[in-house]
């Protein structure tokens, strides 16, 4: 079944629009329509909120349909299937470049392949402290995921860990430059 709308052409020029609910099916392969309810005039039935009336009377028998038009889950046809942190990654990562802890790092570094997984494993632990303090292994296996960061995912789990060997190493050179 479906709504559709029927024209009529007056003789005077102007169109008259009728809503109407029809149900298509085949006889002898070919294909019908039938109009099942003539609802009436549709500038009559919008003007007077017919059409709001009908919908809702309908939407007794549509599960789909009845919480989202009584306010009960007014999103029912989108569901979030996950979401991400964004903000305080941002807004970190902006302090971090400013005070340019990053560009420190990849300095004592001597701008090593490695350098570059170091520094960003030491701004997801840092970011992990302030946001919700946590293992190392569980930044890894799950932290990581429930925040939108371009490149932390690439991270693996020895880079954490050798990131931190790096960082009691260079203590004293972080501590001066601080």
């Amino acid at each position: 079944m479906y709504i559709r709308i029927n024209k009529q052409k007056n003789k005077n020029g102007s169109v008259r629009q009728y809503l109407q609910i029809c149900r298509t099916f085949r006889v002898d392969n070919k294909v019908r329509q039938q109009t099942l309810c003539n609802l009436g005039r549709l500038e009559h039935l919008l003007e007077n909120g017919s059409v709001d009336n009908i919908i809702e009377g309908l939407a007794k028998f549509s599960e789909r349909y009845f919480d989202r038009i009584h306010g009960q889950g007014s999103s029912s046809s989108v569901s979030v299937l996950w979401t991400k942190e964004f903000g305080p990654v941002y807004l970190f990562r902006k302090v971090w470049e400013k005070l340019g802890l990053g560009r420190l790092l990849r300095k004592i570094m001597d701008d090593s392949e490695a350098a570059s997984q170091y520094d960003e494993a030491i701004f997801a632990m840092v970011l992990n402290r302030l946001m919700d303090p946590n293992s190392k292994h569980y930044i890894f296996k799950q932290w990581i995921d429930t925040i939108y960061a371009e490149g932390l995912s690439d991270i693996q789990l020895h880079h954490y860990y050798r990131a931190l060997d790096f960082l009691s190493e260079q203590k004293e050179k972080i501590e001066e430059w601080c």
